[in-house]
């Protein structure tokens, strides 16, 4: 009977351990955005150095059987009126698709986050948050796609700010993001939101997809997490803030020798010096002192 109870118990705490391994999947990355404000030029602004650097290397493939290694390194700012992003993505494979209405297959970066906080149960974005994807080599015209079924995208269009810079072996995207009403209520230091960040990587104009980099731990398919809001992981509106170092103090000058080149005087305390006569007396009064010594030793010795 023992043998029974003991068999049970160690099933029952099997399967509790299974079970906290499966939900510790979910939100298990965090990182911290710093509270900053950036100028939008695809240069990496000084305020980003207080915000944590995400990795965006969780690899996925996609439609044409894996291959990708585009992947790059993010940085997130936030102030009282937006998000800003910088992400400098490494890829030695560039593939920009012109045809409108595919461009999707350009190598380009997902943005996907939620305010609501709705994502443990919740599929949808709901009213504050969504997904934005940014081609380098979209058209001017075109430059940043939208899921147009979000209430926030739909709102967001026109003030969406962002810079490309494309230079050999990859390209920086760096893009503001900014608040709704509701956002800007939400966004308070401590809180946090749902954050994915997504490369593109695609085949030689082929309209093949590669593969993906992720930033969240992509626990649903391959490189859709976009289309999961509670897939996503965690970014926190941290109170960091940059503080440029301070300079180090000038060093002190030498002080300036006269203008003789002379050494400087210094004072010191020297003994008086004895007179002729005083070293006469001196010398008597030892030979007196040495005779009657001489005197009282050889009395001692006729004893």
């Amino acid at each position: 009977m023992k043998k029974r109870i003991i068999c049970v118990v160690l099933a029952i705490l099997m399967i509790m351990t299974l079970s906290m391994n499966v939900f510790a999947v979910r939100h298990a990355k965090s990182a911290n955005a710093a509270r900053g404000t950036a100028i939008i030029d695809a240069k990496f602004d000084d305020a980003y150095l207080a915000a944590d650097k995400l990795l965006v290397n969780q690899m996925a493939d996609g439609e044409g059987g894996g291959g990708n290694e585009a992947h790059g390194e993010a940085w997130v700012l936030w102030d009282d009126v937006a998000l800003y992003f910088f992400l400098k993505v490494y890829d030695d494979t560039p593939s920009g698709n012109p045809v409108k209405g595919t461009w999707w297959y350009n190598d380009a970066v997902d943005f996907a986050f939620d305010f609501d906080n709705l994502y443990d149960t919740d599929d949808q974005y709901g009213d504050n948050g969504g997904m934005f994807k940014i081609s380098p080599y979209a058209e001017a015209d075109d430059p940043v796609y939208t899921h147009t079924g979000f209430p926030y995208c739909v709102w967001l269009e026109d003030k969406i700010e962002h810079a490309v810079d494309v230079y050999p072996g990859g390209y920086t995207i760096e893009v503001k993001f900014p608040y709704n009403d509701e956002m800007k209520a939400m966004a308070k230091e401590g809180a946090y939101i749902g954050l994915d960040i997504t490369i593109c990587d695609c085949i030689n104009d082929a309209e093949i997809r590669a593969g993906t980099a992720h930033w969240a731990d992509d626990p649903v398919d391959a490189g859709n997490n976009w289309g999961y809001p509670w897939a996503l992981d965690r970014l926190v509106l941290s109170g960091a803030t940059y503080v440029a170092p301070t300079e180090a103090p000038a060093p002190v000058e030498d002080v300036p020798a006269p203008a003789n080149d002379a050494p400087a005087a210094t004072t010191t305390t020297a003994a008086p010096a004895a007179k002729t006569g005083d070293a006469g007396i001196i010398a008597l009064v030892a030979v007196m002192a040495l005779a009657a010594g001489v005197v009282v030793f050889k009395r001692k010795a006729v004893k």
